[in-house]
């Protein structure tokens, strides 16, 4: 039996937690997190595939989370997908 694999979405706004955990729920087991602090805590101890996070969060932001994943050996390898709503 192959393990399902795992992405964490990570957002403060739980309409886009919600609607990317419904697109990807049959693919992925869903991890949420609603801050950045909070999704290094669960990237740690899960281990997921895939993290999407968005980019402005309380907290941490997405920038210093990614930092922080990828200068961990436990993390540096999981990709991820950065989303924000800024034009800049």
């Amino acid at each position: 039996m192959n393990r399902q694999l795992t992405m964490l979405i990570v957002d403060d706004m739980e309409v886009e937690r919600i609607s990317f955990a419904e697109i990807f729920k049959d693919e992925y087991q869903i991890l949420e997190a609603s801050d950045g602090q909070a999704g290094l805590e669960m990237a740690k101890k899960y281990v997921p595939e895939i993290i999407i996070s968005d980019v402005m969060m309380p907290v941490m932001d997405g920038m210093q989370l990614v930092a922080r994943l990828k200068s961990e050996l436990q993390t540096s390898h999981i990709p991820i997908i950065l989303l924000t709503a800024k034009s800049a």
